[in-house]
């Protein structure tokens, strides 16, 4: 006796052998040091720091972080002429990255030594906005404080492979 069954099976299904792959990078910002980059107010030679503002806290909430005010610019202050500032070394927060990169692929092999293979990429595939340093130099007046720059945005490729 002989029993039928209905249905699909694994061999039937049209999206068998494709392989997905993926990145995910997720980091924290980078810290930045505040320096005058055009102005020697210690008349050392040497870079010069800004003052930090007692009670003033240079992280912004994470609310009211925008690419123009990254941080608080009001927490530095310029030292008086010939001290150096006492701001340490990374003080300024930076903007971490989120990127996820995934990848679509397939062989179809035709012979022992011939095969082909499809393959569709996609670098930061959420598209999410990684943005750049902010400026860490008082003396640039307006730019102190803001992002000028930012990563990648969503890049997608297609790609066809031959082996013979």
């Amino acid at each position: 006796m002989t029993k039928e069954t209905s249905g699909w099976n694994g061999d039937d299904l049209p999206l068998r052998g494709w392989e997905l792959s993926g990145v995910i990078t997720l980091q924290d910002g980078t810290p930045l040091d505040p320096f005058y980059i055009a102005t020697d107010i210690a008349n050392a030679g040497t870079v010069s720091r800004p003052n930090i503002v007692p009670g003033q806290s240079i992280s912004l909430p994470a609310g009211q972080r925008t690419p123009d005010h990254w941080f608080n610019t009001a927490a530095f202050s310029d030292p008086a002429p010939f001290q150096f500032g006492n701001a340490g070394r990374d003080t300024i927060p930076g903007p971490g990255n989120e990127v996820i990169d995934l990848s679509l692929h397939k062989r179809f092999i035709f012979a022992e030594a011939k095969s082909i293979e499809f393959r569709a990429e996609s670098f930061n595939t959420f598209n999410h906005p990684n943005l750049g340093i902010p400026g860490p130099y008082p003396d640039l007046g307006p730019f102190f404080g803001q992002i000028l720059s930012a990563g990648q945005p969503r890049r997608i490729q297609f790609a066809t492979r031959i082996e013979f």
